[in-house]
C-alpha cells in the first residue's frame, strides 16, 4: 500500500494520508518562517538597487549640466566677433572683413587706391603659323576647320565642296550575276580566277584563294591599314572598287597581280598587268583664295580680302561693303563663317575676324601644332620657377603641357589666348615677383616666345586706415592693417569704407542659456530624489536624507551667488550678468531655479566683453610644495605660467636626479607625465614651466608633492573643476554607485546561500513528515490485525 508520494519540489503529493494532517500545509508554513531573513535581504537589495539608479541619474544630470558649463569654459565662446562693412552702394561689395577671436571691438575706415596684381609674362611672338590662304580649308591652319556646305553672305549662298578620295573601280561588271558572297569558284565572273594567288595593293600584298568570296578578300584589304584603302563592291553595277583612305588631290592607288588573277578578274588590270580600271583623281576642298573670289565674283556689293593680324600676318578675314553687311542664315550648313570668326563681329559695313584665322593647334602633339618657331629637338625640358617639366613632340600636346604646369608646385597658371594667338603665364601670388623661366634643353618656351619676353611685373595693394599714410601690401587679402581683422580688396574705392568690428553676442547668450536650463534639469532630478512630504511626513524620494546629494546641491548653488575671487571689475556675479535665482524680495519657494535676463548680458557684453569672458573663465595659477616631501625637491618659485587647471603634480625623485612629475587636474581628466633631471643644490625651470625647482643638497630617492591653485579662477572653471571631481572615475558620485553594487552583490551571495540551506531544510522536513506517516501507517496496520484477531477468537469461542 502506498502511504504518500512526492512532488518534483520534494513536497509530499498525497500527505495525510495516514495522520489525517495537512502536512504540505505544515511544511508551507515552516519553509515561510524560515524563508523571511531572504525577504528582508531581497527587500533591502532592491532599495539599494533603487538609491543605486537614483546616482546614477544625479550623474547623468551632472554630466549633461558639465557639457554646457564647459562650452562657458572656452575663451572663444566669448571671444568671437562679428565685422561688418558699411559703404556706399558702389562700393558696398569691394571690401570685405572677416575678425578673429578677441578682435578689438570698435571702428575704422579702410581707402583702397590699387589693387594688388601679379606678374605675368605673354608670348613676345606669334606661338602659330598663320592660316594659308592657298591651300584647301581643311588643311590650311583653320582652328576649328571649315566643313563642308553652305554659308551665306547678304542673302547669297556660297557652296563649299567637300574633299573627295582618290578611287579606282572595274573596267566593267566583273559578271553579268556575280555576288560578292559566293565563293570565287563559283562565282560567275567574266574571267574565272586562279586556284590561288597573291596581288599588292600600295605595296601591301593580299592572299587569296578561290574558295574565298569577294566579301573575304574585301575584308584582307581593309584589315590591312598600311594598304591605305578602303575596297567596296556595288552590287548594282557589279563593280569592284577601291578608294583612298586620305581625301584630297595628289594621292595615288597602285595595283599588281603577282600570281593568279584576281585583279584581272576584278577588271582592274588585263593579262599583261596594265591598269585598266577608271581611275578617278582626288579632289581638295576650296583655299580661302578660291573662297574670296567666289564672294568677289558674286557681285552682292562686298569685297572680301585678307587683313594682317596684331602680329602683321595675313591671318584675318574681311568682308566689306557700301551697306550693313548680313552674315550667315539658318539655312547655313558649314560653319565656315564661325571657323573665320566672323559671326562674332560687330555689325556694319565692315566685318572682320575677331581673332587670328591661323594658330596653335592646341590638341594636336608638338609635332603637329603648327608652332610658328620649330623645335629644336623632340624631346626636351624647361623650368618655371625652378619646377622643371619635360615634353615629347610625339606625344604632348600644348593643352597637356599647360594642365600639367597648372597642377604643378610652379605657382603660375599658364593659358593660351587664341585671340592672340599667345601662351600667357601668371604668377599666382600677386606682387612685384617675375616669373622664373629656363629651357633646360631644346627651345620649348623660345618657340613659345616666353624665353626672354618682357615680363609685366605685378605691383602691390595701395591702402589707407583711418586716413592715415598709404600703406603698402603684397596680396589682397590684407591681415596686418589692424590686429585681428582681416580685409580683403576687390577694387578700388571711390570713398573711405566704414568697418564695424563688435562682439558676437548671440553665441554667448545661447550658451547660457543652454547652462540655465541644464542647471535648473539637474537641480531639479536632485529634488525630485530628496523630496519630502511634509503633510504626510514621509519621503518620497529615494535620496531623501542622503547627506552627499545635499552637499553636491549647496555646492552647485553657492559659485552663482558668490562673487569671483580675485575680479577687480565691476563683473563679479553671475547676476550682474543677468544669471540669478530671482529678484531680492522674492517670494519664499520661488528661488529654487535660476533665472536669465538675455538683454542685461548683451548690454554688457556691448561694453564689457572681456570682463564677462573673465567672470567665465579667469585663471590665474598659483603653485605651493607640500610639507613633508621625501623626495629631492627643496623649495620652489614662480608662478606657473602654462597652468590651465588647478590640481596636484605628484614629482618622483631617485638618487640619480631624474624626476617624474605626474599632474592629476581637479577636474578629473587624465593624468599627464612630464620629466625632467635636477642637479644636487641646482634648480630645474622646465618641468613645470614658470615654476624654479630647487634642489635637496643629496639627492633622495622619496616623492614631493606641488599643489596648482589658483588666485583667480572664474565660475566656469569652478564649476567644471567641481563636476569633474563628482563624476570621474573614481569620483564621490561613480564610487558610491561601486560601493552599493558591492553590497548589493554581498546580498546577492547572501541569498544564493540561505536559498541552499533552506532547500536542505525542506528536504529534511518531507523525510521527516514522510516518516512519521509511514510509522503512523504501520500502526493503524498492526492495528486493523489484532482487531480481526480478536474478532476471529470470539466467533471460536
Amino acid at each position: 500500500m502506498v502511504l504518500g508520494g512526492s512532488s518534483s519540489s520534494g513536497r509530499i503529493s498525497f500527505g495525510g494520508l495516514a495522520s489525517g494532517m495537512d502536512t504540505n500545509s505544515i511544511i508551507s508554513q515552516l519553509m515561510a518562517v524560515a524563508e523571511r531573513p531572504i525577504t528582508l535581504a531581497t527587500n533591502q537589495q532592491r532599495k539599494l538597487e533603487e538609491k543605486s539608479a537614483a546616482i546614477g541619474k544625479v550623474a547623468s544630470a551632472l554630466s549633461a549640466l558639465q557639457t554646457r558649463v564647459q562650452t562657458l569654459n572656452t575663451a572663444n565662446t566669448f571671444r568671437t566677433r562679428i565685422a561688418s562693412v558699411i559703404a556706399a552702394t558702389a562700393d558696398a561689395n569691394k571690401v570685405s572683413v572677416t575678425a578673429q577671436a578677441g578682435a578689438s571691438i570698435g571702428g575704422f575706415t579702410v581707402d583702397v587706391t590699387t589693387l594688388a596684381t601679379a606678374t605675368r609674362v605673354t608670348s613676345a611672338q606669334a606661338a602659330g603659323n598663320a592660316v594659308s590662304e592657298n591651300t584647301a580649308l581643311d588643311k590650311a591652319g583653320f582652328t576649328p576647320p571649315p566643313t563642308a556646305g553652305t554659308f551665306s553672305i547678304n542673302g547669297t549662298s556660297f557652296t563649299i565642296a567637300a574633299a573627295t578620295a582618290q578611287a579606282l573601280t572595274s573596267q566593267a561588271a566583273v559578271g553579268a550575276a556575280t555576288t560578292s558572297g559566293a565563293v570565287l569558284s563559283a562565282a560567275g565572273l567574266d574571267i574565272p580566277v586562279s586556284a590561288s594567288g597573291t596581288f599588292t595593293v600600295n605595296g601591301q600584298t593580299i592572299t587569296w584563294a578561290d574558295t574565298d568570296t569577294i566579301d573575304d578578300v574585301i575584308g584582307y584589304i581593309n584589315n590591312n591599314s598600311a594598304a591605305g584603302v578602303t575596297a567596296s563592291f556595288d552590287a548594282n553595277t557589279r563593280m569592284f572598287k577601291l578608294t583612298h583612305n586620305t581625301l584630297g588631290a595628289g594621292q595615288t592607288i597602285t595595283v599588281a597581280d603577282t600570281s593568279g588573277n584576281f585583279l584581272q578578274a576584278m577588271k582592274l588590270v588585263d593579262g599583261t598587268g596594265s591598269v585598266i580600271g577608271t581611275s578617278t583623281a582626288g579632289t581638295d576642298m576650296p583655299s580661302l583664295t578660291d573662297i574670296i573670289n567666289d564672294i568677289n565674283g558674286a557681285a552682292i556689293g562686298v569685297t572680301a580680302s585678307v587683313q594682317n593680324d596684331a602680329w602683321a600676318r595675313p591671318n584675318l578675314l574681311q568682308i566689306a561693303g557700301a551697306a550693313p553687311v548680313q552674315l550667315g542664315s539658318a539655312a547655313d550648313t558649314s560653319n565656315f563663317l564661325q571657323a573665320a570668326s566672323l559671326l562674332a563681329s560687330p555689325t556694319g559695313n565692315t566685318r572682320i575676324s575677331q581673332r587670328g584665322l591661323g594658330g596653335l593647334d592646341t590638341t594636336a602633339n608638338l609635332s603637329s601644332a603648327r608652332i610658328s618657331t620649330a623645335l629644336s629637338q623632340n624631346t626636351g625640358s624647361f623650368k618655371v620657377n625652378g619646377v622643371e617639366f619635360t615634353y615629347d613632340a610625339a606625344v604632348d600636346s600644348i593643352n597637356n603641357i599647360i594642365s600639367r604646369i597648372n597642377s604643378s608646385t610652379a605657382g603660375v597658371t599658364a593659358s593660351y589666348d587664341p585671340f592672340a594667338d599667345s601662351l600667357k603665364l601668371t604668377n599666382n601670388q600677386t606682387g612685384a615677383v617675375t616669373v622664373g623661366l629656363q629651357d633646360v634643353t631644346g627651345n620649348f618656351l623660345a618657340a613659345m616666345g616666353l624665353a626672354g619676353a618682357t615680363q609685366t611685373l605685378g605691383v602691390n595693394a595701395a591702402y589707407s586706415i583711418d586716413g592715415g599714410p598709404t600703406r603698402y601690401s603684397a596680396t589682397n587679402v590684407i591681415d596686418d592693417a589692424v590686429s585681428g581683422v582681416s580685409i580683403t580688396v576687390r577694387d578700388t574705392t571711390t570713398a573711405a569704407v566704414k568697418v564695424d568690428v563688435s562682439v558676437q553676442t548671440q553665441n554667448v547668450v545661447d550658451a547660457v542659456t543652454q547652462f540655465v536650463s541644464a542647471f535648473n534639469d539637474a537641480t531639479k532630478v536632485m529634488a525630485d530624489l530628496t523630496k519630502y512630504d511634509p503633510s504626510g511626513k514621509t519621503a518620497n524620494g529615494v535620496l531623501f536624507g542622503d547627506g552627499a546629494i545635499r552637499m553636491i546641491q549647496t555646492n552647485l548653488r553657492s559659485p552663482l551667488t558668490s562673487a569671483v575671487p580675485g575680479l577687480t571689475s565691476g563683473i563679479r556675479t553671475m547676476s550682474d550678468i543677468g544669471v540669478s535665482f530671482g529678484k531680492v524680495g522674492s517670494a519664499v519657494g520661488t528661488t529654487d531655479k535660476l533665472v536669465f535676463d538675455d538683454q542685461k548680458l548683451i548690454a554688457v557684453l556691448k561694453t564689457q566683453p572681456e570682463a564677462v569672458a573673465s567672470l567665465f573663465t579667469a585663471f590665474s595659477p598659483t603653485a605651493t610644495l607640500t610639507a613633508g616631501g621625501t623626495g629631492s625637491i627643496a623649495s620652489i618659485n614662480g608662478t606657473p605660467t602654462q597652468a590651465t587647471k588647478a590640481g596636484t603634480y605628484t614629482i618622483e625623485s631617485n638618487t640619480t636626479g631624474s624626476l617624474v612629475a605626474t599632474f592629476n587636474a581637479n577636474d578629473g581628466s587624465g593624468p599627464t607625465t612630464t620629466s625632467g633631471t635636477i642637479t644636487a643644490g641646482g634648480t630645474n625651470t622646465t618641468l613645470i614651466p614658470g615654476v624654479t625647482l630647487t634642489g635637496t643638497g643629496v639627492f633622495v630617492a622619496g616623492t614631493n608633492k606641488i599643489v596648482i591653485g589658483a588666485s583667480q579662477q572664474g565660475f566656469a572653471k569652478t564649476l567644471v573643476e567641481y563636476i569633474g571631481v563628482l563624476t570621474k572615475t573614481g569620483g564621490l558620485l561613480k564610487n558610491r554607485t561601486e560601493s552599493i553594487q558591492g553590497t548589493v552583490d554581498d546580498i546577492s551571495d547572501q541569498i544564493t546561500r540561505m536559498q541552499a540551506r533552506l532547500q536542505v531544510k525542506e528536504q529534511q522536513l518531507v523525510a521527516k513528515f514522510s516518516q512519521m506517516e509511514q510509522i503512523i501507517s504501520r500502526l493503524k496496520n498492526q492495528q486493523q490485525a489484532l482487531t480481526q484477531l480478536q474478532t476471529q477468537l470470539q466467533t471460536q469461542k
